[in-house]
């Protein structure tokens, strides 16, 4: 399945706004300039809400196979792939008999194969994260000249999550945490840390936060305030906070985590307990005691994240990408055995193997508004001077389309509305700044307030707006005098 995501998915959807059209123009940011510590969206606008791993992963793949969104969207099918083979290992640890359905369950749930397709942070920090707990759940259980080196792949993993997405790459640490002190008490906490592991962690975690609070000792309140206590304890981000954002969040993450396969056991369930009654099969009281155990680690794995994420007041459903993986491994302790090697088991997977790829392809082509691929179309449609696409894209107000230079190989900015005021010099001087160059710029309004103060700004100034055209809310100028 992540070769057929690759095949069918990555080349077959423009880049989307705003989170594949964010990334992706951070990365060419990085190739223009050079500076691959210091993340900007142009190079006016600084961008360090995450650390850099996913944006260099994305540069150093464009910069190899060109603009290609396949390239884009590459790092992410890797990391689907690391993932796949991750839960397979760690199916041979939890589901010895049958390790194979561990990513065969994975790889054909809706939730993971379609967070592979969208550029974020999320698929790569589930790769890590899962490599985190597997080498510290091996370490578990390993000879004691074994266990060193699976509690550095342990911390290796989660040192990279950090990297990825800081602090919310250790919540399946903590479940793991909880999980070794209710069951070991403090030797079992104590047996997932050593000083060369730590220091393995630290200098993989926290070296890029060293080097640009270095640089810059404000980053150190925005990464505690805005990045950490106002992500949870703030709607500031306005992304589904309250009992209505928990509501659209876990809603979908239930229904489509696993599905169908969750579903699948759920109706097992039923048919079980509404059947004739079972005779119960005797299990060895050690191998009981193991399988409580196991499930109990899944659930600490599990739920931990599920209740931070409950409890935050940002919240988006790829947000819970991660918690796929103890959910699959649930799901596939708890399938009946051999339901998938029957002849209707066979018919079921082909089928929705089907569905599943035929859903994604309908995704994939559908048209939207937030498509930048068609945006960018548009604009090379346009009638425009001498026929070439201009350096510079203005947009007045509204967040601009950051995709956009991905596939015009021209720069995007932002005009505040604050700008439209004399009362904010700095930002009405720039704006007098990017009119002086308006010639090499096309620019983007709405129909608010603030478009038509800026059209009548600029008819005061002298210029002569040229509308050119329209994609959706906006209207599409050029500038003349």
């Amino acid at each position: 399945m992540g070769f057929i995501t690759l095949l069918v998915l990555q080349n077959q959807r423009g880049l989307w706004e705003t989170d594949e059209g964010r990334y992706t123009a951070v990365a060419l940011q990085m190739l223009d300039s050079g500076d691959y510590l210091h993340p900007h969206l142009d190079q006016d606008t600084p961008h360090f809400s995450k650390p850099p791993l996913t944006y260099w992963a994305i540069a150093a793949s464009v910069a190899v196979f060109g603009r290609q969104e396949w390239a884009a969207r590459l790092p992410n099918t890797l990391a689907f792939i690391l993932t796949l083979f991750l839960v397979y290992q760690l199916g041979k640890r939890f589901l010895p008999d049958n390790p194979w359905l561990v990513p065969l369950l994975y790889g054909t749930s809706v939730l993971p194969v379609g967070g592979a397709s969208v550029i974020t942070t999320d698929t790569i920090l589930t790769s890590w994260e899962t490599l985190g707990m597997y080498g510290l759940i091996m370490a578990m259980d390993a000879l004691p000249g074994q266990r060193r080196l699976w509690r550095y792949l342990g911390w290796l993993g989660f040192g990279l999550a950090f990297f990825t997405k800081g602090p919310p790459g250790l919540l399946p640490l903590i479940g793991l945490l909880i999980f070794s002190l209710w069951n070991g008490g403090l030797r079992g906490f104590r047996q997932h840390f050593s000083w060369g592991s730590m220091l393995l962690f630290l200098m993989i975690s926290l070296s890029w936060f060293v080097a640009v609070i270095a640089g810059n000792p404000d980053l150190l309140h925005y990464f505690f305030a805005d990045e950490l206590v106002n992500r949870v304890a703030s709607n500031k981000f306005h992304r589904n906070p309250g009992w209505l954002g928990l509501y659209r969040v876990f809603l979908p993450a239930i229904v489509l985590g696993c599905f169908p396969w969750a579903w699948l056991v759920v109706g097992q369930r039923i048919t079980r307990l509404i059947g004739k009654p079972r005779r119960n099969i005797a299990v060895d009281a050690p191998i009981n005691d193991r399988l409580q155990r196991d499930n109990r680690l899944l659930l600490c794995w599990l739920l931990v994240p599920l209740v931070v994420f409950a409890m935050a007041q940002s919240r988006l459903l790829l947000y819970l990408l991660p918690s796929s993986v103890p959910a699959t491994l649930l799901v596939a302790r708890s399938l009946r055995p051999g339901t998938l090697q029957t002849k209707a088991g066979k018919i079921l997977l082909g089928l929705w193997l089907m569905v599943l790829v035929a859903g994604l392809l309908v995704v994939a082509n559908r048209v939207s508004e937030r498509d930048d691929r068609l945006f960018a179309s548009k604009i090379m449609a346009l009638p425009l001077q001498d026929g070439k696409i201009p350096r510079q894209l203005v947009f007045i107000e509204y967040p601009p389309s950051r995709g956009l230079p991905f596939y015009l190989q021209t720069k995007v900015l932002s005009v505040p509305v604050e700008a439209l005021s004399k009362n904010q010099p700095r930002a009405y001087a720039r704006l007098l700044h990017l009119l002086k160059n308006s010639s090499s710029s096309l620019w983007f309004t709405t129909d608010s307030l603030a478009g038509w103060a800026f059209l009548q700004m600029v008819v005061d100034l002298g210029y002569q707006p040229s509308k050119l055209g329209s994609y959706y809310r906006f209207s599409i100028y050029q500038l003349k005098r």
